[in-house]
């Protein structure tokens, strides 16, 4: 009230004729240059960033996150199965086979030893991994089961190596239990 001057329009904001205060540059959207006039003269947020109401710059998806699309205000977590090692994603990678991912995963997860995937699906949780069968084993991160070798044998499902036999016992067979 009573001000001989205008103040200019900062960063992040527009200034419609006559404001008597900044508005902010609406979510999804930013603005780095002063002086806008209208909500339209905002930048929309480039693909794998975000923007929340009033941004001055956009922010890339950290890992794990992504947007697809320009003028998002938050970024999307990767759906479980999927994951993201890098920030600024516009999308995720499916999960590598012995691995599984859980929502929102910047890296794959080991299954643990005596548990592996199956190449052919996509493991969402530690759950999703297969447990090993007796006569075989599966050590941490497996794809597929192994077979004991001559001379030593799992009589145990979800075992991470397979037991040598005994002195005075042998066993010459492939797999044995």
């Amino acid at each position: 009230e009573g001000a001989i001057s205008c103040k200019p329009c900062i960063a992040g904001s527009f200034c419609p004729e006559g404001a008597s205060a900044a508005q902010v540059c609406l979510a999804g959207s930013y603005s780095e240059a002063t002086n806008l006039t209208s909500t339209s003269e905002c930048t929309p947020c480039p693909v794998g960033h975000a923007c929340g109401a009033g941004s001055t710059a956009p922010s890339p998806c950290s890992a794990g996150t992504y947007t697809n699309e320009t003028g998002q205000a938050t970024c999307e977590p990767c759906a479980a199965g999927t994951y993201q090692r890098e920030s600024g994603a516009m999308g995720c990678e499916v999960c590598d086979g012995g691995y599984y991912c859980l929502e929102g995963a910047s890296a794959p997860l080991p299954c643990p030893e005596g548990r592996r995937s199956n190449l052919s699906l996509v493991l969402r949780s530690e759950e999703d991994c297969i447990v090993c069968s007796v006569g075989s084993f599966c050590p941490t991160g497996s794809a597929e089961e192994s077979m004991c070798a001559p001379g030593t044998y799992s009589n145990e499902t979800e075992a991470g190596s397979c037991k040598k036999c005994p002195g005075g016992t042998y066993q010459d067979e492939e797999g044995a239990i």
